[in-house]
């Protein structure tokens, strides 16, 4: 009989405990639509070109190609799919998608983007994943990849393993591993919190864990990452201001100053760098 870290009971707990050391319990902070509806609009757009956001999207893509994830005619559910690149990839390799996302902004990005041979074959869903009945809705091994990267909706176990339920042949899950480092993110708490700030992210170790006690044998590859995004200081105000807004015992217009304050120390020119670092995990898994 299976016992302690051998059940997925064990992992699930262990994950639950991780929430509640996070700088938001219960999921605020970067994981509200508010917020995501307020980045919309540039969202992916301070890190890369258009060229270069394409390399990496049709990499990704082939590779999922090559592993045998996905084929013309394969039904797939993009779980947080922003401003839809990954969505219309998929479409433009022959699949049928369902592109979920919270953020009525970004699918607005993505109804935009997507080109009128392919309208027919993505099908984009506001919906927040953590809500989701996927009995409902008719998704309970629906999809033959469902696809989840980077996205606030998978914050829980219990998301996760929707992921799972929803698939009827296989998963890719990305997500942060370890600590993320936000330079003037950490200022910006211990001037309004006083105090170091908590972790922002959870590990997907947790996930991989989970998985393995459960029996399935999931891929795991790691990649570190970074990127800066420069941006005048009234700007980043409303952002962090917005974003500090669940956890700050201050009213909006306290807050809104003590955040102008701690911004204008650090910026040159009339500008703010927001600098991210950290890594992420790339998960893969056959359900059947």
């Amino acid at each position: 009989m299976k016992t302690g870290i051998e059940t997925p009971e064990f992992w699930i707990g262990e994950w639950n405990a991780s929430l509640e050391r996070r700088a938001w319990p219960g999921g605020r902070g970067y994981a509200g639509r508010d917020l995501w509806n307020r980045m919309a609009a540039e969202y992916g757009k301070e890190t890369a070109t258009d060229s270069s956001r394409r390399r990496n999207t049709d990499a990704l893509v082939s590779s999922l190609v090559a592993g045998g994830l996905l084929e013309p005619g394969f039904r797939v559910l993009d779980v947080g799919c922003g401003p839809g690149r990954t969505a219309i990839a998929f479409a433009e390799r022959g699949a049928e998608v369902v592109a979920l996302d919270f953020s009525e902004k970004m699918l607005e990005r993505l109804r935009l983007s997507v080109p009128a041979d392919l309208a027919g074959r993505v099908e984009p869903v506001e919906a927040d994943w953590g809500e989701v009945d996927i009995e409902t809705r008719g998704w309970k091994g629906a999809f033959d990849l469902v696809f989840a990267s980077m996205t606030p909706g998978v914050q829980t176990p219990e998301a996760f393993l929707k992921l799972h339920r929803a698939s009827r042949r296989a998963c890719f899950f990305r997500g942060w591993a370890g600590r993320r480092t936000e330079p003037l993110f950490a200022e910006l708490w211990r001037w309004i919190k006083g105090e170091p700030v908590p972790a922002m992210c959870g590990d997907i170790s947790l996930a991989f864990n989970l998985l393995y006690a459960m029996g399935f044998s999931p891929s795991l590859e790691f990649n570190d990452i970074g990127w800066e995004k420069r941006e005048p200081v009234e700007k980043a105000s409303e952002f962090f201001t917005a974003l500090f807004a669940d956890v700050a015992d201050l009213d909006g217009t306290e807050l809104g100053d003590r955040i102008d304050r701690c911004l204008a120390s650090f910026a040159e020119d009339g500008e703010v760098v927001r600098r991210t670092t950290g890594r992420t995990g790339t998960m893969t898994w056959r359900v059947g």
